[in-house]
């Protein structure tokens, strides 16, 4: 049985084994021997290959890539050169020549090959480590080293080093080397916002200016499928209205600032964005200083909130909750932010204060002599306007018997009629209003005695009448 057991291990041992290391090779690209086009395409022309409309990416034997945006030309030698970069390193060179267009460079580090770059006006470079870009556009060239080790040379002058986060241009007129144009620092505006019913807008989101920059380009991507959703560019630090209303969810904006020579700066400012759901609870509304209104008892449900912090305003932050319930207070005000975050949200609820006004006419009523009219109208006596999508129930009662009264919008006012009933009386109708989630809105009785034959009462005393509004 032990010799058995034995055996089957070393089977299922193998088997992990050879898994393990098909997934290891199905995961590893096998390493190019020449240049190869890995993604988008790149037809031949006159001048070399032009790049299709999704932009291209070469692989080059000893681990660089070369990456070009749609429209560029250019031509990538298959056949590598030996370059001699200092006493025993010689590595594998392999000439980029552009012709016009947009591209990057990008040579890792301990790479076995590093780039050589021939571009327009006699300008050229070699890449041997991190990120260069290369723009060639209307007349112009400019060589910018993002990061790494770069070197330049002009007009078949020798080679100078090109320090990270500079840029070299000529032009027909001019040329010089600058500091590169960089992202900017930090996202103006509100990075959380409410979304009550629908999408949420996202306008008055921007950043800080920065200087030298001839515009920008904003990107959302969303945290759950790492795609673009929206893309933003103009000249203003400010998106305006551009990226339209968004769901619920979480998002990064991503923003470049565009330098005058062309070449973008790879790395964009990157700041997360929340947009959380506020589902209300039915009967509850929004008055017009954007306050929730709710019942006592009643609550809000975020979605989306999950790793927010929230404070009501004494100065300590704790993990934000699901739900935020209306408590006794006549008004309070929820606090949420990013973790550690400057800038927050403020949610706040009042308590709904929406009643009814009802009258039962005539007064003093007298049956079988006076048939009964009752009046509804809803009222906040806080001044603001009764939605219109407020529910009203009236419930009429005659002593212990429910009336089927049919009621009818006049106005502002709902009108029900009573019909006079003939007995010794006295009778009792009460009317209770309700909204649609049967919270009581208001009540009101009145007594009603009988007639004799000539008018005079037989019954009862005077007509007494109460009412009371309930919130």
């Amino acid at each position: 049985m032990a010799v058995e057991t034995l055996v089957a291990n070393r089977r299922l041992s193998s088997l992990l084994f050879a898994l393990a290391f098909t997934q290891l090779a199905a995961a590893k690209a096998p390493e190019p021997t020449r240049p190869t086009l890995s993604r988008g395409v790149a037809g031949t022309g006159v001048h070399g290959l032009q790049v299709g409309s999704e932009g291209a990416e070469w692989r080059v034997p000893g681990g660089p890539s070369v990456r070009a945006e749609a429209g560029a030309v250019l031509r990538l030698n298959q056949t590598p050169q030996p370059l001699q970069l200092g006493p025993g390193a010689s590595v594998a060179g392999y000439a980029l020549v552009i012709r016009s267009g947009k591209v990057e460079v990008s040579v890792p580090a301990g790479a076995k090959s590093a780039i050589i770059v021939v571009a327009p006006r006699k300008s050229g470079a070699i890449v041997r480590s991190g990120t260069f870009h290369v723009a060639a556009l209307a007349g112009s060239v400019a060589l910018a080293n993002i990061e790494g080790e770069s070197t330049i040379s002009i007009q078949d002058r020798p080679y100078r080093p090109l320090a990270a986060g500079q840029v070299f241009v000529a032009t027909a007129t001019s040329q010089g080397v600058r500091g590169l144009v960089s992202a900017p620092r930090a996202v103006r505006g509100q990075r959380l916002r409410l979304a009550d019913a629908g999408p949420a807008r996202l306008d008055g989101l921007g950043w800080d200016p920065v200087p030298g920059a001839v515009g920008y380009r904003a990107e959302l991507v969303s945290e759950a499928t790492r795609q673009v959703v929206a893309v933003a560019e103009g000249v203003q630090p400010a998106l305006g209205s551009s990226f339209g209303p968004q769901p619920v969810g979480r998002y990064h904006l991503r923003v470049w600032a565009k330098d005058p020579s062309g070449v973008v700066d790879p790395r964009p400012l990157d700041s997360p964005l929340r947009i959380i759901g506020v589902d209300r609870p039915p009967g509850s509304t929004v008055d017009g200083s954007g306050a929730y209104r709710l019942a006592r008892g009643q609550s809000l449900r975020l979605r989306g909130a999950e790793g927010l912090e929230m404070s009501f305003g004494a100065g300590r932050w704790v993990d934000a909750a699901s739900r935020l319930h209306m408590t006794r207070e006549e008004r309070r005000a929820v606090h949420l932010r990013l973790p550690g975050a400057a800038d927050a949200v403020t949610l706040e609820m009042a308590l709904r204060t929406l009643r009814s006004r009802i009258e039962i006419l005539p007064r003093n009523a007298q049956w079988p002599r006076d048939p009964i009219e009752i009046r509804v109208r809803l009222e906040d006596p806080s001044g603001e306007p009764v939605p219109k999508s407020a529910v009203v129930k009236p419930k009429v009662v005659l002593n212990t018997e429910t009336l089927a009264v049919t009621f009818v919008r006049r106005g502002e006012w709902l009108r029900g009629v009573v019909e006079p009933r003939r007995g010794a009386g006295p009778w009792v109708l009460r009317v209770t209003v309700q909204d649609g989630q049967s919270q009581t809105l208001g009540y009101e009785f009145s007594e009603i005695v009988a007639s004799g034959p000539s008018g005079a009462k037989v019954a009862g005393g005077p007509a007494r009448k109460r009412t009371t509004a309930s919130r």
